[in-house]
C-alpha cells in the first residue's frame, strides 16, 4: 500500500493550502486590531479575502500547466507493457 504517483500527494497538498488559506485569512480579520470593526464586518471581510485568494488559487491553476513543455513528451507510460519494458531495457543498460 502506498502512493502509485505524485497526484496522491498533489491532491493532499492542495487540501492543505486551501486550510492554509482559510486560517491564514482568520488570523489576519480576527485577530489583527489596527481598525475597529464590528463582528459583521470582520466576518465579509474574511469571506471576501478568502474566497479572492481561492479565486486567484484557481485561476494560477488553469493558466499554469503542471508539465512543462519539454518534459512533456519524456513521459513514459506505465500503463501499457511497451512501457515497462522500455523502462527495464533502460534500467538493465544504467545497471
Amino acid at each position: 500500500m502506498g502512493a502509485e504517483d505524485i497526484l496522491t500527494w498533489m491532491d493532499a497538498l492542495q487540501i492543505v493550502s486551501y486550510i492554509a488559506v482559510m486560517t491564514n485569512s482568520a488570523l489576519i480579520c480576527f485577530s489583527m486590531e489596527v481598525i475597529q470593526l464590528s463582528l459583521i464586518y470582520k466576518l465579509w471581510i474574511f469571506f471576501f479575502l478568502q474566497y479572492s485568494i481561492l479565486f486567484a488559487m484557481y485561476i494560477f491553476d488553469r493558466v499554469v500547466d503542471d508539465v512543462p513543455e519539454d518534459v512533456s513528451y519524456n513521459v513514459v507510460d506505465f500503463d501499457d507493457d511497451s512501457g515497462m519494458i522500455i523502462m527495464m531495457i533502460v534500467v538493465m543498460i544504467i545497471a
